[in-house]
């Protein structure tokens, strides 16, 4: 029993908040979702948005809402869900670190989710990548706190 419970936590937290930069995936004309190789990273001014950052799950649609809210749209790799939609408004915290080379986003919803991304320099390739080190429990107050 414990097993099980374990397993759906886990799988709740991968679906709320398991995040990808925009461009690191894309769709090919099969609907298969393959890492970007040509993913280098985003520039300066496209990491400090959240809508640079998608939700990791499959199943997001386009829809003419979300077409006419993102005029840049790219089919290819605009395949999930944009965070910057996700309610209540303020669930994320954007950090700016290193002289603003790195950025960190934390979960206020589940407190323990970390996701980082580092483009590519000419010392470093690009980075990405997310962990959850918290208790499990969500944070159901998250709407009267903020």
């Amino acid at each position: 029993m414990k097993k099980k419970r374990l397993s759906g936590v886990i799988k709740m937290i991968n679906y709320d908040v398991e995040i990808v930069p925009r461009g690191a995936f894309y769709q090919d004309k099969l609907k298969k979702i393959h890492y970007n190789d040509k993913f280098h990273g985003l520039n300066g001014k496209e990491m400090i948005e959240l809508s640079s950052y998608f939700h990791f799950r499959s199943g997001f649609k386009l829809t003419l809402d979300t077409i006419e809210d993102r005029i840049d749209i790219d089919q290819s790799i605009d395949i999930f869900e944009n965070i910057e939609k996700d309610k209540p408004d303020g669930i994320w915290s954007l950090q700016i670190e290193h002289g603003g080379s790195t950025i960190t986003l934390k979960s206020l919803l589940w407190p323990g989710y970390f996701f980082f991304h580092a483009p590519r320099t000419d010392m470093r390739q690009c980075k990405f990548g997310s962990m959850y080190n918290g208790y499990g429990i969500k944070n159901v107050n998250l709407g009267i706190m903020l």
